[in-house]
């Protein structure tokens, strides 16, 4: 994942996921990510945020953000989602 704007302060984990990020202007965002990864949390300095949750095939199945967006999504067993047009969401 590459800084979005000229950030002079990266920190990453041991993983090489960047974890803390600063541009010149002092803008800052934070990320978490899980066991495989994937980022379950990101955060900027101007109060947003969003979360993902992943099913154990590395599948994104829910995700949320500080604007009340949300959305769900069921895969079927080969991954795929069954019919891209029942996606649940809230907005």
């Amino acid at each position: 994942m590459n800084c979005p704007h000229n950030c002079p302060h990266v920190t990453k984990d041991s993983n090489g996921n960047m974890i803390y990020s600063k541009n010149s202007n002092g803008y800052e965002t934070w990320r978490e990510f899980d066991e495989n990864n994937n980022i379950i949390h990101f955060k900027e300095s101007n109060g947003y945020e969003y979360w993902q949750e992943f099913d154990k095939n590395n599948n994104m199945i829910h995700s949320k953000d500080s604007n009340g967006r949300e959305s769900w999504q069921e895969f079927d067993k080969n991954n795929k989602i069954p019919n891209p047009n029942r996606l649940k969401k809230s907005v």
